[in-house]
């Protein structure tokens, strides 16, 4: 747990403090006292998202090679390795077939975890994504080589080798490997969370 990690914590706990005392002003008929009270907080409130959203805007973004782990708390995710081919089995690409095999593995020891909300995608040098395919996938999958999704169950202190397919255009220049997540609650509103608000992702060259 980090000092923004207990900043967050203590707001919301000021936060649930001033509601109780807005709820208490209205029994008593102190309207204005309340209003108040709502003007406080929200401006208070609005000063943190944008801490939020200025620290993530001042933080350059990382870049992490080839069979370096990033972690996630006790979820880690490793690419392992990069393949190019023209076909998947009897499945062509439009493009390219960029195979991304990755390594998910957890660090925690008493019980199994996942993370539903991962995903990943391929940017180039211009900033364009590149989205996994499912012609891709669906041919790794009838080739035995897809392996579990990215977001399912790893047991304890334990692995799996994930591969994800993507369609690159031939032109595409500098890619890269982004591991990414939807946005939720609370890491979309902590100082420095990888998720939080406009937060440049980490990238893996490939």
């Amino acid at each position: 747990m980090t000092v923004f990690d207990l900043l967050f914590l203590a707001c919301c706990v000021g936060s649930v403090g001033t509601l109780a005392r807005v709820g208490y002003q209205l029994v008593r008929g102190r309207s204005g006292v309340a209003l108040r009270l709502i003007v406080r907080w929200t401006i208070l409130a609005t000063c943190y998202v944008g801490l939020v959203v200025l620290v993530s805007l001042a933080q350059p973004q990382r870049t992490v090679p080839v069979g370096s782990e990033q972690c996630w708390d006790d979820w880690c995710i490793t690419v392992d390795s990069i393949a190019r081919s023209d076909s998947i089995g009897h499945e062509r690409a439009m493009g390219t077939w960029v195979v991304v095999t990755a390594r998910v593995s957890s660090h925690m020891r008493v019980r199994r975890q996942s993370e539903p909300d991962a995903y990943a995608y391929l940017l180039d040098a211009a900033g364009n994504r590149v989205e996994q395919s499912e012609r891709g996938q669906a041919a790794l999958q009838r080739a035995g080589l897809a392996g579990p999704l990215l977001g399912a169950f790893v047991e304890p202190d334990g692995a799996f080798v994930s591969r994800l397919a993507f369609d690159v255009p031939r032109t595409a220049q500098g890619l890269g490997f982004v591991k990414e997540r939807r946005a939720r609650f609370p890491g979309i509103v902590i100082i420095g969370d990888n998720t939080s608000l406009l937060h440049m992702r980490t990238i893996v060259p490939l």
